[in-house]
């Protein structure tokens, strides 16, 4: 375990550095497509503890990304709040929203979870796209980040640092007894159940943390952005988490990290090249999922344990 977390470590502070650098020394334009890369890579990580830890496959996590850029933007432009106390109040308006959202999404089993997240998220949409007070169509647009944050470089060190701070706190989350707990009901429910523990609660608080990070995410993007456009909730970003923990790899924690990058990446540039980046992108998941069934940085990966020097696991009967 020590090794384990001396080696992430290692991997975290020079991935780090490099977006620092990449960041900051070429420019408005490449700084502005790593601020994207570091936010959907937070949203990736934050869509991985449901759905790599839990099992739990949401279709709604872009409604949690939405309604943190939604709500911090409302807060400033219609309220005239402080920016940092319209934070503060976001983040509260949030976790009680998605603590009630965990609780209808979370009644029966987990595919009425999948298609009741999905619903809620696609009912949101629709509500904030045709109401008028939130933009309609056309969404908020207001300056959210404060004077100082006016240098690019500036702005885009900070969001580096809130990622780089919650990404820490979501590693710690991974190696907690928390977690531990999430993969013992998502391999076997029954058992957790014979020994007391209450999955219901168990699946409900790691909803709601997860959708937390998403917000937060969804917040920087605003300060990204000056301002919340409805595409942040579109259902299509749902898709985008999904396919960040596929290709990356769900069962490791740098796994959405990668995921982001790429996914990232194919919609900055590929659209320059072709207006069929989309499909590049389905061809370049079927590969992935055909040949690495679980991802990219799975250590059932052949790539991956050359590199690592592990024995090829043993087969499930």
């Amino acid at each position: 375990m020590e090794k384990t977390v001396k080696r992430d470590l290692v991997i975290g502070v020079l991935v780090t550095i490099a977006y620092a650098i990449a960041g900051t020394m070429f420019g408005e334009s490449v700084s502005n497509v790593m601020s994207y890369v570091l936010i959907m890579t937070l949203f990736g990580l934050s869509f991985n503890l449901q759905f790599g830890y839990a099992g739990m496959t949401s279709l709604g996590h872009a409604m949690y990304f939405g309604t943190g850029g939604y709500v911090l933007v409302a807060l400033c432009q219609k309220a005239h709040m402080n920016v940092w106390l319209a934070c503060l109040l976001t983040l509260v308006i949030c976790f009680v929203f998605y603590t009630l959202c965990g609780i209808v999404c979370l009644k029966n089993n987990m595919m009425t979870f999948t298609f009741l997240s999905m619903g809620i998220s696609l009912s949101v949409s629709v509500a904030v796209s045709k109401w008028m007070f939130m933009g309609g169509t056309v969404g908020l647009n207001c300056k959210v980040a404060p004077t100082w944050m006016n240098d690019y470089k500036v702005l885009y060190l900070f969001i580096l640092a809130v990622v780089v701070v919650c990404t820490i706190l979501i590693y710690m989350l991974s190696k907690s007894p928390f977690v531990m707990l999430l993969k013992g009901g998502r391999e076997n429910e029954e058992r957790l159940v014979f020994l007391g523990v209450n999955t219901h609660t168990l699946h409900t608080v790691v909803f709601v943390i997860s959708g937390m990070f998403a917000a937060v995410a969804g917040m920087l993007f605003a300060f990204r952005n000056n301002g919340a456009y409805v595409a942040s909730l579109d259902s299509g970003l749902s898709f985008e988490a999904i396919i960040m923990c596929v290709v990356g790899g769900a069962s490791s924690f740098f796994g959405p990290v990668l995921g982001g990058l790429i996914v990232a990446l194919v919609y900055n540039f590929l659209p320059q090249v072709t207006e069929y980046y989309q499909g590049f992108l389905g061809f370049f998941v079927l590969l992935i999922v055909y040949f690495m069934r679980e991802g990219l940085l799975s250590p059932s990966n052949p790539i991956y344990r050359k590199l690592h020097g592990a024995e090829k696991p043993a087969q499930k009967v």
